[in-house]
């Protein structure tokens, strides 16, 4: 199997981020690494290794 793509999501609390939280947890080839909503650093998704967001 291929190594999965890191993915992060900005703006996961809101009605649209939810759902590609939804979309990437359950994509086989995707990684959730980090889901930020508004105030959350942004130095957390680099830290994850987020290569997507």
């Amino acid at each position: 199997m291929a190594e999965r793509l890191p993915v992060a999501v900005l703006g996961a609390n809101g009605r649209m981020g939810s759902e590609a939280v939804k979309a990437v947890e359950a994509a086989p080839d995707m990684e959730l690494v980090a889901a930020l909503g508004r105030g959350d650093s942004l130095e957390s998704m680099v830290d994850a290794g987020a290569r997507f967001v």
